[in-house]
């Protein structure tokens, strides 16, 4: 045999090695229990008053949690405002108020109803406020926000 013959069969040889190796991986582990998402639209999609309590209720889809999984996830919700108008609160002006809920740490088992309230204080200004929220879990986290709308008045 030709040492050109025997280094291409090498190659070959190689070749197939990897492609098995990588045929036996398969693809990447799928999620392990559930993902969260916020929030129900009728909680953002109307205007509340001072004194009122904002209601957030957390998405959860997907399968449980398995048995005795370590399910390490933080969901965190903020409240800021008010701003005079959209533009302002998109532009990064700098709010006279900001209301924390309480961080939830969900368990992943099925069928878990997740919600976090805030009050929006008696004083409150009317005008639009932010509601920045965060999905925080090992290596990694998600932030996003919608508009709220808190109008003079109950």
């Amino acid at each position: 045999m030709s040492v050109r013959l025997r280094r291409m069969l090498r190659w070959v040889s190689a070749g197939a090695l990897l492609f098995g190796l990588g045929a036996c991986a398969g693809p990447p582990p799928g999620p392990t229990g559930p993902t969260y998402s916020c929030c129900v639209a009728a909680d953002i999609e109307r205007i509340y008053h001072p004194g009122d309590t904002l209601t957030i209720h957390w998405i959860v889809q997907g399968p449980p949690a398995p048995s005795g999984a370590a399910h390490q996830i933080e969901l965190s919700a903020r409240l800021s405002g008010a701003f005079g108008n959209v533009a302002e609160l998109k532009g990064g002006a700098a709010a006279s108020q900001t209301i924390s809920a309480a961080p939830l740490h969900p368990t992943g088992v099925a069928g878990e109803q997740l919600v976090s309230t805030f009050q929006i204080p008696p004083t409150a200004a009317p005008g639009f406020y932010r509601l920045d929220w965060s999905i925080t879990e090992p290596g990694g986290s998600v932030n996003a926000g919608s508009i709220i709308q808190v109008a003079a008045g109950s």
